[in-house]
């Protein structure tokens, strides 16, 4: 499974929870099915996080496209959101999760001496907490145990794992259990990026606020 693959895969089951989240209220086993597929996303998004910042030659300029992403994606995310459920409180998109990630990674990386590094990651999850990204300090925890286990395969697949499950146990929402089956395509990944252009670079960049302000449209159309 190369990375191209897996984000192929990611933005497939991504749809499918935005598609269920959008037009499927009103059927609750329909919109069970979609967002149980949609739980793979997620997960496969942190794991692709923590191997694009390991490859990245200028850490950097990779947080800051991160936060550009974030910033432009904002607006189509408000809109679906109030689309789908009208009222509903203020979140930040996915985007601004992964940049927290980022600085998450980008702190052990820089960062001297282990209580240093603890500490400043801690800082990075407190704001995970004061902030309203989406999935929370959990989902940011999950890309830097991606990251900090990268060259442990099983070991990483373990902490992953119990984070899932940490999130359900919490969040007391089962449907996430789900996303454990997204630990397999992640297992499979061989190492290869596949694809490897200017286009599979962007392409989740784009799609993401792409596909969320169309979504949006034809909820307000029909």
């Amino acid at each position: 499974m190369t990375s191209f693959r897996l984000k192929l895969l990611a933005m497939f089951s991504m749809i499918f929870d935005h598609i269920g989240f959008m037009f499927t209220q009103n059927n609750i086993l329909l919109n069970l099915a979609f967002r149980t597929i949609g739980r793979l996303a997620f997960p496969i998004f942190a794991f692709q996080l923590s191997v694009g910042y390991s490859h990245s030659k200028n850490k950097e300029k990779h947080i800051v496209r991160m936060l550009i992403f974030a910033i432009l994606s904002q607006f189509p995310y408000w809109l679906y959101i109030q689309t789908a459920l009208p009222g509903v409180g203020h979140i930040l998109n996915i985007g601004f999760t992964f940049l927290l990630a980022l600085l998450g990674m980008y702190t052990l990386d820089k960062v001297n001496g282990l209580i240093a590094k603890c500490f400043s990651l801690i800082i990075v999850l407190a704001l995970s907490c004061i902030l309203p990204v989406d999935y929370g300090i959990l989902g940011v925890l999950l890309c830097v145990s991606f990251y900090i286990f990268r060259n442990h395969k099983y070991l990483n697949l373990a902490s992953a794992g119990i984070i899932v499950i940490l999130k359900v146990l919490l969040e007391q929402d089962l449907i996430k259990y789900a996303m454990i089956y997204a630990l397999l395509p992640i297992y499979l990944y061989n190492g290869k990026k596949g694809l490897d252009n200017k286009f599979a670079k962007y392409l989740f960049y784009v799609f993401y606020p792409a596909h969320l302000l169309l979504f949006a449209v034809i909820k307000i159309i029909i």
